[in-house]
């Protein structure tokens, strides 16, 4: 660490008044980036559709926002996001009041005041109020354009113009608008463009102008449409169809619009198309109907989304002669998936999004039928393939009729949403984890009688080691207090855009090559992602600029930029007042119960207690080697009778083996449900887990199992992961020299070591993690299964005649178990 100048770091002492106002600043700059991480995280929900998720993150944002004081133009663009996320659950009344709210406030910029009046006008779109929509889409682009804005808004709010238009039947005036709408465009992004192409080409079917609208159409075709404009385009080319003569095609494009619309979870896009059906086929959803697919659509999201992902996995659509339908429990068609062929032939028949399809008889007559149980029961069921009559959430059809294929949708339907439950839940887990982790390194750090420079240097080491830069830095406002930096130039940095914009506006910054504003200043200081944040102390004014960047892979994330802004809290909180150990001890005992019931949340997610099935004993724990680890194990029953078992081990100890371990559990158990078991099954493994492995900078060894009651046969994969060894007759043997390679180091092409092995009655096998072989031989790394074998008759370890937990109990009283440098994993197999 280099230290430029040291000089005066500490200065006079402050007095209470400026150190509360000092932690009040700091505080609240660390509330800001916790602001910006509910936003961020909202925004991604909002567009997986999940609208009730999004308006929770998105009104703690606002509430943080108000709280804080984070300024008028913070609090709008909150407010518009929870209009947007409103609008999308249906609750319109809120959706309003969001906007009325937002546009009295008064420190608005005008390109601020016209995106909020362009969401009022889609709002009233939406309602039907189409004289009110395009009024106000007018004024948002007058505004915008007034305020040479962004040249997106101008093209949106002008293409908005034109939609309102075309539906109050004036054709002309949306001519004038789509004209106007491509002229911002040409600046645009890709995503607007598409959505001004798509308005131009309704305005050409509207006016007669077939051949151009064909010409942008065939132009569209060729793009990869992004998903808001899909329905719209098929819409647009089911009128042509239409307009040509040719009703046959324009129903059936009209009915593939209607599930792009379901699937894009667009209320908007699901009347239109439901409109196009009745207009071009003389057939689909009624308006009842449609009212009832409305209210589906909002009821079942989670579940359509599950459907549309799982379709997506299995690549469905390149089946031609295929087609997967979901259905509601009361027999409403929701989605369709498949080949475009058989879907217009359903749809012939009437099969489209909306329609009731008759329960029972007309299902079992013309599809195979499987059903699609409750998410939240099947994530916790012992056995979740078996669903009963009130966990039933809706029906996956398949024609023609293969019972197996429904059945495996519908599985896999459910087991993704279940997932994806689990990953968000483990996210805030992990992220929370990673705050108390960071606020325990901190008090370490801090720890003892310290000079100014050692604090600084303790405290940027650990902002390197936690948002894994490449540099830090600390620079003051007053150049002659010092400059810390590590990796950058701290000087260059100083004289930057971004050092004058964090001081003076006191808020945390992010900049990634995403954002087109941030590229000059990233290429300015060479380097290819940064995060700022101001530090407080002594007063209300930014007192320096924490810094840290990365050359290369990839950007800072809000997550990462929320972590490191905890850190420059504690170096306003250090550099002002060293008496804060202190109040850091009594955090420490917060941290400890926060950290001790993130192991008993670790362990949940791994089988407990003792199973005893039809002659078969499992059981198993695993002791972390400090409050969470990164060993893992699994085991459980096929509806074939068999029984899976996993052990694994993730390299390195604590939070981020715990977050990859729990990733690998995750990811295993997933291919346990896709895969035969086999050497390919841990080859598909590895390629998922690989980014995983690769961001962590870890790998993980791997050894699963596979025993069949039916020829009492115990198949065995490794890799990388050593033993087990098998009890018989009185004495422990191996049963294999483990071997393969870890995953990560080779992803999808590494060596899986596989053995096969009749069990007999009485037989017990011990699978076990490197870290009780260390525990049992008393020395650090991997051991030979032939040594554990040995140590463990030399201690007189043994399974007790028909008790195999007794053995368990017997390993969890070895000396030094629960205070070991490694994580002790052990999973105990018995057959009767």
């Amino acid at each position: 660490m280099s230290c430029l100048s040291a000089q005066g770091a500490m200065g006079d002492p402050r007095n209470s008044t400026g150190t509360s106002a000092a932690l009040q600043q700091a505080e609240r700059s660390a509330q800001f980036a916790a602001f910006r991480r509910f936003i961020d995280r909202g925004i991604a929900l909002l567009e997986a559709r999940d609208a009730a998720a999004a308006i929770e993150y998105f009104t703690a944002a606002y509430d943080l926002a108000v709280e804080w004081s984070f300024g008028d133009d913070v609090v709008s663009g909150v407010l518009l996001n929870l209009s947007i996320a409103r609008r999308l659950a249906g609750d319109y009344d809120a959706a309003l009041e969001s906007l009325q709210r937002a546009l009295v406030l008064p420190d608005l910029t005008a390109a601020q005041r016209a995106a909020l009046w362009n969401e009022l006008g889609v709002f009233y779109g939406e309602r039907s109020d189409l004289r009110r929509a395009a009024a106000c889409c007018i004024r948002a682009y007058r505004l915008a354009v007034r305020a040479a804005s962004d040249p997106n808004l101008c093209a949106e709010a002008a293409g908005n113009v034109v939609d309102s238009y075309l539906h109050l039947g004036a054709p002309e005036k949306a001519v004038r608008w789509a004209a106007r709408a491509a002229w911002h465009a040409r600046r645009a992004t890709a995503w607007r463009r598409q959505y001004v192409a798509v308005q131009t080409v309704a305005v050409c079917l509207a006016t007669g102008r077939l051949r151009l609208a064909e010409r942008i159409l065939r132009r569209l075709e060729r793009e990869s449409l992004e998903p808001d404009w899909v329905s719209q385009f098929l819409r647009l080319r089911a009128e042509w169809w239409f307009q040509t003569g040719d009703r046959r095609k324009a129903f059936a494009w009209a009915a593939r619009a209607l599930d792009a619309a379901v699937r894009d979870m667009s209320p908007e896009d699901v009347q239109d198309a439901c409109r196009a059906l009745r207009r071009l086929g003389g057939q689909g959803p009624d308006p009842d109907g449609e009212r009832h697919l409305l209210d589906a659509l909002r009821s079942h999201q989670e579940l359509i989304g599950a459907f549309a992902r799982a379709c997506a996995d299995l690549d469905l659509g390149a089946e031609p002669q295929l087609a997967v339908v979901l259905a509601s429990r009361e027999g409403r068609i929701l989605l369709r998936a498949g080949g475009n062929q058989v879907l217009d032939r359903l749809a012939e028949q009437g099969y489209v999004a909306g329609a009731v399809v008759a329960a029972d008889t007309e299902w079992d007559a013309k599809f195979a039928r499987a059903a699609v149980a409750s998410f939240r029961n099947r994530s916790h069921a012992p056995n979740p393939d078996r669903a009963i009559e009130r966990d039933i959430e809706g029906y996956v059809l398949v024609w023609p009729p293969l019972p197996t294929l429904a059945q495996a949708i519908a599985t896999l339907t459910s087991r993704i949403h279940a997932d994806e439950n689990a990953a968000r839940l483990q996210a805030d887990n992990q992220q929370a984890l990673a705050k108390l982790s960071a606020f325990h390194d901190a008090a370490l750090a801090l720890g003892g009688p310290l000079e100014t420079g050692e604090v600084v240097t303790r405290l940027l080491a650990l902002t390197q080691q936690l948002s894994h830069s490449d540099g830090v830095a600390l620079l003051y406002t007053d150049p002659a207090r010092g400059t810390w930096a590590e990796g950058l130039d701290g000087e260059v940095l100083r004289r930057s855009r971004v050092f004058q914009t964090t001081v003076a506006r006191g808020r945390p910054q992010r900049l990634t090559p995403d954002d087109p504003r941030a590229r000059d200043d990233l290429l300015q200081l060479g380097v290819a992602s940064l995060i700022a944040l101001p530090v407080y102390f002594g007063g209300t004014e930014c007192g320096a600029v924490l810094a840290a960047v990365r050359l290369a892979g990839a950007p800072f994330s809000e997550e990462d930029l929320e972590l490191v802004s905890f850190i420059s809290k504690q170096f306003g909180l250090a550099l002002e007042n060293a008496a804060l150990r202190d109040d850091l001890s009594r955090r420490l005992e917060t941290l400890t119960r926060d950290l001790h019931i993130a192991r008993r949340l670790q362990q949940a997610f791994m089988p407990g207690g003792v199973i005893r099935e039809d002659g078969v004993v499992l059981t198993g724990m695993s002791v972390p080697a400090k409050y969470v680890g990164g060993d893992i194990y699994d085991f459980a029953r096929d509806p074939d009778g068999s029984w899976r078992i996993a052990i694994g081990d993730v390299m390195g100890k604590g939070v981020g083996a715990a977050m990859l371990g729990s990733i690998l559990l995750a990811r295993l158990r997933e291919a346990w449900t896709r895969e035969p078991f086999g050497p390919d099954l841990v080859r598909h493994l590895d390629e998922r887990l690989a980014p995983d492995l690769r961001r962590g900078r870890a790998l993980a060894t791997l050894l699963l199992a596979l025993y069949c009651p039916r020829d009492r046969h115990l198949h065995v994969l490794a890799a990388g992961h050593d033993g087990p060894v098998l009890w018989r007759g009185g004495t422990w043997r191996p049963i294999a020299r483990g071997g393969g390679t870890a995953l990560g180091l080779l992803p999808g092409r590494g060596v899986v070591a596989e053995v096969t092995m009749s069990v007999q009655p009485g037989d017990v096998v011990l699978f076990y993690s490197d870290g009780f072989g260390e525990l049992l031989l008393g020395q650090r790394g991997i051991s030979a299964s032939r040594d554990v074998a040995d140590a463990l008759g030399r201690r007189g370890l043994a399974p007790a005649e028909g008790d195999e937990e007794a053995l368990l109990k017997q390993i969890e009283g070895l000396p030094g178990n629960g205070d070991q440098p490694d994580d002790v994993t052990v999973v105990v197999f018995g057959v009767h």
